[in-house]
């Protein structure tokens, strides 16, 4: 059932980062995700941007954007259990790609994805990128390159 509301990408700020943390994935969905809580902290630490998924005015989803050498990479991205099956992945995904493509100096975005994983690297082939390689023998990475 796609919903055919749009989606936008919001800042985690103190007015909002409770929702975010309330956010889980479905059970099956948590070994591939630290918690919201844990990436909130990590954002705070790290060079990272956090953003709320929102459809209309309620948090559905949070996306995670890290810069590595200066290379943007989209470390977390995700909907919560009861809003899944939306289309609000693939819709904050594209979000997610338009903000980084309007950064000066950009032109690739990377991802990891567990090779259990074949929901996330539907999603993200879904969105153009391509599978690079083996990380380890746990993950592979994709990028997205213009």
């Amino acid at each position: 059932m796609e919903s055919s509301s749009k989606v936008k990408l919001q800042p985690i700020t103190r007015v909002n980062w409770e929702q975010c943390i309330a956010l889980e994935p479905e059970d099956y969905q948590q070994k591939y995700l630290p918690s919201n809580l844990f990436s909130l902290a990590q954002a705070h630490y790290e060079n990272c941007e956090a953003f709320g998924i929102y459809s209309e005015d309620k948090m559905v989803g949070f996306v995670m954007i890290c810069y590595f050498s200066q290379v943007p990479w989209i470390t977390r991205i995700m909907v919560d259990k009861e809003e899944q099956g939306n289309g609000y992945g693939a819709k904050a995904l594209k979000e997610t790609i338009e903000y980084i493509r309007k950064k000066a100096g950009v032109y690739e975005i990377r991802t990891t994805i567990a090779k259990s994983n074949a929901m996330a690297e539907h999603l993200f082939t879904s969105a153009g990128f391509k599978r690079k390689g083996d990380i380890d023998h746990k993950e592979f990475m994709m990028t997205l390159e213009w």
